[in-house]
This record gives structure tokens, sequence and C-alpha cells, in this order.
């Protein structure tokens, strides 16, 4: 009962330090971005920061006069991922509609995950429904 209970106590240790882990990379990541002189400065490096936060990928996107436009992205080590990420978005601005998984994060003005881009599920937390 003894070796079980220190090895639990071991497993909640090993979680609370990956835990502190990530909010001190996302501390850290936020600080850089308040950092940021510049839009341009800030485009570039929303999406490192955002994968020290845990994130794999990332698009950082502006919106102008109502439609979505790609600015960066990071995709871990696939860096032509990324290029076609922005590729893409550059190519195919949106207009903000309903349709748009973006439109909902704006109209809300909370972010939204989404855990299956290609059946375009999305969550929002309850509370702000």
């Amino acid at each position: 009962m003894l070796r079980l209970e220190l090895t639990q106590l071991s497993v909640k240790d090993a979680i609370r330090a990956e835990h502190s882990d990530i909010v001190r990379g996302a501390r850290e990541a936020v600080n850089m971005l308040r950092g940021a002189v510049s839009a341009a400065v800030l485009a570039e490096r929303a999406p490192i920061e955002a994968q020290r936060m845990g994130f794999t990928r990332v698009l950082f996107s502006r919106i102008r006069h109502g439609t979505w436009f790609a600015c960066s992205a990071f995709a871990g080590a696939d860096e032509e991922l990324a290029e076609s990420m922005v590729s893409v978005g550059l190519a195919n601005p949106r207009r903000m509609s309903c349709p748009l998984l973006e439109s909902e994060m704006v109209r809300h003005g909370v972010p939204i995950l989404v855990r299956d881009a290609q059946s375009t599920r999305m969550c929002i937390p309850s509370w702000l429904r």
C-alpha cells in the first residue's frame, strides 16, 4: 500500500511539474508578444510563441474591412506546410461570415479550439455561448 501511495504521489508530482512548465512557457510567450514593437513583429512572433504554449500548428491572421487574411504560420519543423498555410490563406481571402470558423471567434470575442479541422467541429466554452 505504501509503495502504491508513493507511486501515486510521483505521478501527481510529474503532472504538476508538466503543468508548471506549460504555464511558464505561456507566461514567457505572452511577455515576448507584449514586447513586439510593431504589428509586423507581432505577426511574425505570434505563431512561434503559440508553439511555445504547446500548439503544434498555428495560423496567425488579420481582418481588414471584414475580410480575413493569413499573415504567418508555424507547423513545427515542417516549414513548407507553414508557408503553404499562409499562401493558401492569402490566395483565398475570405469574407467574415457564418460558415467561417474564425467569424464565430471574432463574433464572440474569444478564442476557439478546432478539434478536427477537416470536419470543422469547434469548441466554444459553454459559458461563452
